[in-house]
């Protein structure tokens, strides 16, 4: 490259053309700016000529235009920065074009870069593939959100045990908590497939707002239960001495099994009374 070359190039660069550059995390600054990038397309489409003139057009979707743009490594890193955007050509994975204003993923097809002025200067062209964005995840429904927090706080196998469990070791009133939470979100889950979609103020939409009112408030209550219950075995096992306070072996594996197993009740219990606290603030929320 020439010298008025490599100063026409300074004077575009210095001009601000094209600046804020990045290609595969690589910052392309002073004369390694491209003075250009172009973007655009084409919509693809299939048209059938049918007798007497009609047509049939189908749209087949956008097709990018590859990107295609140039500049001049400079300076000491010159060959350092070349060979950066190389492995990411060579590596074939999608990387980052930005610029200000736009935003893509793209596959570098190609780079060519030549060495000159003993590698203090090396012009280089990049030509790269955009690769499509997917689309965005469509929003969960109301029904859908619903529906997984059913299937989660009944598939809690804590939810079950913990009315075999609590109970047997604590309090009676925990059992007929669970049991009536287990027989609202049953009542739920029978009319989620049939809603079709829950209006605000309809009769399922009611229906279910009032079962899971129901149940969030007796999971809740179970939780406290729960929650009253560890303490107590903690307590119990606390006065049992321990195992390291010289206590009979036996007594303190058994009151240390008791702990673990309320533990582990409690847990499942606020597991399950936390997703029902949430289905009852997205159906609050869609009022």
């Amino acid at each position: 490259m020439s010298f008025l070359s490599a100063a026409f190039a300074l004077t575009g660069a210095l001009a601000g053309a094209g600046g804020g550059v990045t290609l595969a995390g690589v910052h392309l600054t002073g004369l390694s700016t491209p003075e250009k990038i172009n973007f655009g397309g084409a919509q693809m489409v299939a048209v059938h000529k049918l007798p007497g003139g009609d047509r049939i057009v189908h749209v087949l979707g956008a097709d990018e235009k590859d990107i295609k743009f140039s500049g001049i490594f400079s300076g000491a890193g010159a060959v350092s920065t070349a060979l950066k955007i190389d492995t990411a050509r060579k590596a074939g994975i999608p990387v980052a074009l930005t610029w200000p204003g736009f935003h893509r993923q793209v596959v570098i097809a190609e780079f060519d870069c030549s060495y000159e002025s003993g590698g203090f200067l090396l012009p280089y062209s990049v030509r790269c593939i955009v690769v499509p964005s997917p689309p965005p995840a469509p929003k969960p429904t109301l029904l859908g959100s619903l529906g997984k927090d059913v299937q989660k706080s009944l598939g809690i196998t804590g939810i079950v045990s913990s009315v075999q469990g609590i109970v047997k070791k604590a309090d009676a009133l925990t059992s007929p908590l669970l049991a009536d939470a287990q027989g609202a979100l049953l009542s739920v889950q029978g009319v989620l497939p049939i809603a079709g979609a829950l209006t605000g103020g309809s009769a399922a939409f009611l229906s279910v707002q009032g079962a899971i009112n129901k149940a969030s408030s007796l999971t809740g209550a179970a939780a406290s239960l729960a929650d009253g219950n560890m303490s107590a075995v903690i307590d119990a096992a606390s006065s049992v001495g321990g195992v390291i306070g010289g206590s009979n072996g036996a007594t303190a594996i058994s009151a240390l099994t008791t702990a673990a197993s309320a533990a582990g009740d409690l847990a499942n219990t606020l597991a399950a009374n936390g997703f029902v606290k949430r289905m009852a603030a997205n159906i609050q929320a869609a009022i």
